[in-house]
């Protein structure tokens, strides 16, 4: 697994508005008293939180304004996990849904590859770490994506959950997804290699299965945030 330097560097407004989706508009009752003109926004993370009424609606494991890198498996590591932590501001916390980012185009030697259908799982935990041998709290296959779906930036996957999550206090959700594929036609995610870097948030398993011997990126010189997200209502 590896990092391989993304020439695009920042997300465009308009692929922000696709990120953000309906949630991030304001309640059609309420104004609008936080929005700017959408001129004035330097990135995607700013122009979330002046359309969001609560700014802790967000869990963020990224500013999601840049992904500078995509983080890539190496051959023998298609089908492992890449793992990240968000932590609620405020408790308990009910998840409506995560959305995550998949890098599209060359990285070196591999062609990532975003339309690839794969696996997402959730985990709650009070513990810093994804848990060895874990029962999902959800597992689902995300089906594979037309390509006339994928953007400049790549492949946004916006999943709701149905019925929502609860966190309760001292939890963590951990949003884990497959890096399908097959060498050289693997998935790849984006990573923001800029923010400020906290390496107990952002895990890579060192199997397919349980128990998945999660280890922190930056064990392998690594450092970037997995560019995922959720969406919710703090209680």
């Amino acid at each position: 697994m590896r990092l391989f330097r993304n020439s695009i560097t920042c997300l465009t407004l308009a692929t922000a508005v696709a990120l953000c989706g309906l949630a991030c508009q304001p309640p059609a009752d309420e104004p609008d008293a936080g929005a700017k003109d959408a001129g004035t926004f330097s990135d995607a993370s700013n122009y979330y939180d002046a359309w969001v009424p609560n700014p802790n609606s967000w869990l963020r494991n990224a500013s999601e304004s840049c992904g500078s890198s995509l983080l890539v498996p190496d051959p023998g590591e298609e089908g492992h996990l890449a793992a990240a932590r968000l932590t609620p501001a405020v408790y308990p916390f009910q998840v409506l849904y995560v959305r995550y980012l998949i890098g599209d185009g060359e990285a070196g030697s591999v062609d990532c590859d975003s339309t690839l259908a794969h696996q997402l799982t959730l985990y709650v935990s009070s513990d810093a770490a994804p848990p060895e041998s874990p029962n999902p709290v959800y597992s689902t296959t995300i089906p594979t994506a037309d390509p006339s779906e994928i953007g400049h930036e790549g492949r946004v996957v916006k999943h709701d959950l149905t019925p929502p999550l609860i966190l309760n206090e001292g939890e963590h959700l951990f949003v884990a997804i497959e890096l399908a594929g097959v060498h050289p036609d693997v998935m790849c995610l984006p990573v923001n290699d800029e923010d400020p870097y906290e390496g107990d948030r952002n895990y890579w398993s060192t199997a397919v299965a349980a128990p998945y011997g999660w280890v922190q990126l930056d064990s392998f010189g690594l450092v970037g945030s997995i560019m995922v997200s959720a969406y919710g209502d703090p209680q």
